[in-house]
């Protein structure tokens, strides 16, 4: 048995939104514990304006603040860390 192309195109869109739903069901079953949050983000030095990559351990709280010594420059940094509702970091720094 032969399918023409319009046959091919009814069967595959009909393969993506059966994939699509299940994505989106699957999405609705995952608990929030279960989201890994990212854990790294950067900021820029203020003294040597280096892109530094620190980590982020969400288990410290979704807003965190801490001192740091730049590994570049030695200068220290007051590191500013938010974690939004999605689980992505916001850094800032300024220097102490």
């Amino acid at each position: 048995m032969l399918l023409n192309v319009s046959e091919l195109a009814n069967i595959a869109g009909r393969f993506q939104n059966a994939m699509i739903k299940r994505m989106y069901d699957d999405i609705d079953d995952i608990d929030d514990s279960m989201v890994e949050l990212n854990d790294e983000a950067s900021y820029v030095c203020g003294s040597c304006g280096e892109d530094i990559v620190v980590p982020v351990d969400s288990s410290e709280g979704r807003q965190q603040q801490y001192v740091e010594d730049c590994p570049v420059c030695c200068c220290p940094n007051v590191i500013y860390v938010e974690i939004d509702e999605e689980g992505f970091p916001n850094v800032r720094s300024h220097l102490e």
